[in-house]
């Protein structure tokens, strides 16, 4: 019994395809360049093009990490 309910979602699973046309031209459309094929060069298509939010998250890391620090002093 436990064999055949391993093997029907096996079954069942491994016909069906997530990665169907649209979702792999979506990826390609979305994609975001990070470096090009030398490694010695710095990334800078990644640079240029850095989403806002994760900027932003960085400058809250940093005064979390101020904010700590000043607790951990005088706390």
């Amino acid at each position: 019994m436990k064999k055949l309910l391993f093997i029907i979602p096996l079954f069942v699973f491994s016909f069906s395809s997530v990665q169907d046309k649209a979702v792999i031209e979506w990826l390609n459309v979305n994609a975001i360049p990070i470096e090009d094929a030398i490694p010695t060069t710095p990334p800078t298509a990644f640079a240029a093009n850095v989403p806002q939010k994760f900027k932003d998250a960085r400058i809250f890391l940093m005064v979390t990490l101020f904010f700590v620090v000043i607790g951990f002093l005088f706390g």
